[in-house]
């Protein structure tokens, strides 16, 4: 049946000792996993969980320095003789889109989706406060590992040095230093030029 609480919820688990061997277990499991059907209509929004951000408010003038809708504390914690592979504070399978052969295919499909907030001096939708990030791949190397190809409309702006070990391809390659540039290499699709200019070292 349905469980409706005015209040809070808190939920202190228990201790588990000599679980059985090679079996997972849960201490919260929502499973929503069946079939929910409509009868015949457009359907604008529809949100299997949804949770909805609190209003704090003081009674005079006061700071709340950080204020969550949802806090993860960290990732699993290895205990005693636990040779963890991995470990993840969020893990998010994708899944598939699609139930059956006859099921209607949908335009786009997100495993992750997010939206900027609105209404602050500062509007941030993520912020990694370190460590590596990787895009294809799962063992980055740097702060921002891509593996595989990235397009970037905008501009490539780059306070220290900027280092290729394969080709770049650029419309307009503008570069301000006082080092000396040793070993550049141009080659230009043609020598007719135009008003642009394809290369500027100053």
């Amino acid at each position: 049946a349905n469980l409706t609480a005015t209040g809070s919820i808190t939920q202190n688990a228990a201790a588990y000792t000599a679980l059985t061997a090679a079996t997972e277990k849960n201490d919260v499991n929502l499973n929503l996993a069946r079939t929910v059907q409509f009868t015949a209509g457009a359907l604008a929004t529809q949100r299997a969980v949804l949770v909805q951000a609190p209003t704090y408010a003081f009674t005079a003038s006061s700071t709340l320095t950080d204020a969550s809708t949802l806090l993860i504390t960290g990732a699993p914690i290895a205990g005693a003789f636990n040779r963890a592979t991995s470990t993840y504070a969020l893990k998010i399978d994708g899944g598939t889109s699609v139930q059956g052969a006859t099921t209607l295919i949908p335009a786009n499909a997100y495993a992750l989706y997010i939206a900027p907030p609105t209404g602050a001096t500062n509007n941030y939708p993520l912020i990694v406060t370190g460590g590596a990030s990787g895009f294809g791949t799962t063992s980055p190397s740097a702060t921002l590992a891509v593996q595989g190809n990235a397009l970037i409309s905008g501009n490539i702006t780059s306070v220290a040095n900027l280092t290729a070990t394969g080709t770049v391809t650029t419309a307009n390659l503008a570069a301000s230093a006082s080092s000396t540039i040793d070993g550049l290499y141009v080659r230009l699709a043609t020598t007719t030029y135009a008003t642009t200019t394809d290369l500027v070292v100053t």
